[in-house]
């Protein structure tokens, strides 16, 4: 079963290893979005369930009422009340049917409230409750949580990787059609799907012509903006992956000119802060100010 994950060899191994000395009930799993923190913590779960159940096979009855999948990013759960009640479902489960795996997945999209919501279950765990925690940014996680569980980081795959996933998984059709899937996607496969999902190629297209009209196009620039509202994290690190690299380019052929180095650097700074998207943020206004800066650091 743990053979399916792809990649992760190091971590998969030390959660071997501790399952079969002494198990840590509290994990975060951290890492950029993508690179298969969750998947691999789903799959890790139901070895779990396997190793303690093993007179059934293929019985996944046992998988439903023994791993709890929890996306913190749903509309469902969103508040304190939410984390305490899931966690006050988990107490009263029968526990006589083996352990509990519950997994908190974009957990850094909590605000503090709702992540300290769990830390009473994390300093006093259940017996027979795992917790595990997924999340992207872990300098968003509050230190009282952190110095409570055990941390495992997940890097992108290698290319090897990336290729098996990709052949494995039906891609190789957006890999023909695109620039570089692996660089494209940093190596993180779980960004494959958004690929044609968003048509991300599209926008490339605007991009590039935007590059070369006298005047912003601010039409196109709202209709990048739309495609925020489908999942603006994803759309967000594709589009600070292509102005990088075209801002990149321009700057090669101008290292003698200090202060067009100077610029560059200014506005990489800019692609590197990370965006909090929350329902107050404004989206035209952050595009409309990217852009900008995009356009002219690249006509200088």
């Amino acid at each position: 079963m743990l053979k399916s994950i792809i990649g992760h060899t190091k971590n998969i191994n030390i959660l071997k290893n501790s399952y079969n000395i002494k198990f840590p009930q509290s994990w975060i799993f951290f890492g950029a979005k993508g690179v298969g923190k969750f998947l691999a913590a789903r799959i890790f779960a139901r070895w779990i369930i396997n190793k303690q159940f093993t007179d059934f096979e293929n019985n996944e009855s046992k998988f439903i009422s023994n791993i709890f999948e929890i996306n913190t990013n749903d509309n469902l759960v969103s508040g304190i009340d939410d984390i305490r009640e899931i966690m006050k479902e988990m107490v009263l489960t029968n526990l006589n049917e083996g352990e509990k795996i519950i997994i908190f997945d974009n957990f850094d999209y909590l605000n503090i409230n709702s992540m300290n919501a769990l830390l009473k279950n994390i300093e006093e765990p259940k017996e027979k409750i795992i917790i595990i925690i997924i999340c992207h940014n872990i300098y968003k996680i509050p230190k009282t949580i952190l110095s409570r569980c055990q941390k495992l980081y997940f890097n992108s795959l290698t290319k090897e990787e990336f290729n098996t996933f990709v052949r494995n998984n039906n891609y190789l059709g957006i890999n023909n059609s695109h620039q570089n899937l692996f660089d494209l996607c940093d190596g993180r496969p779980g960004l494959c799907k958004y690929v044609d999902k968003i048509n991300i190629t599209e926008t490339f297209n605007d991009i590039d012509k935007m590059m070369n009209e006298k005047e912003m196009d601010y039409e196109k620039l709202f209709k990048i903006s739309e495609k925020y509202k489908k999942d603006p994290y994803i759309i967000d690190y594709f589009i600070k992956y292509y102005l990088y690299n075209i801002t990149k380019k321009n700057l090669l052929k101008n290292l003698d000119d200090l202060e067009y180095f100077k610029d560059v650097i200014y506005f990489f700074s800019i692609l590197n802060h990370q965006i909090k998207f929350d329902l107050n943020f404004d989206i035209k206004n952050y595009i409309t100010s990217l852009f900008l800066g995009f356009i002219k650091v690249i006509r200088n």
